[in-house]
């Protein structure tokens, strides 16, 4: 679902509305997430979101902040964080790797 719909792209995307898309409780989810990749619910949507910035970053010539913003993240501090986790760089550094 989060893939076919990009519904990870949402901004407002949380467990509660993730969970009644796929019609089951928040807990189910959770746990179904947490068993089979390792990684909270949270975590598993900006992974997503991760790659889909990435692509935009190499990919095209949008500035870092609207690439944040179609990425599906509020904050500027939030993304960076989470770019910075995963790829390990700034997104400018990023959009020069490849």
């Amino acid at each position: 679902l989060l893939i076919s719909t990009q519904l990870y792209l949402e901004p407002d995307l949380s467990v509660q509305r993730l969970s009644r898309r796929l019609h089951v409780t928040v807990r189910a989810l959770s746990v179904a997430i947490n068993r089979t990749q390792d990684m909270n619910v949270s975590q598993y949507v900006n992974q997503f979101r991760m790659e889909h910035a990435a692509d935009l970053l190499l990919g095209t010539d949008q500035s870092v902040a609207k690439v944040m913003a179609q990425s599906g993240f509020l904050t500027r501090s939030n993304f960076y964080r989470e770019f910075q986790r995963v790829y390990r760089c700034s997104p400018a550094v990023q959009r020069t790797r490849e």
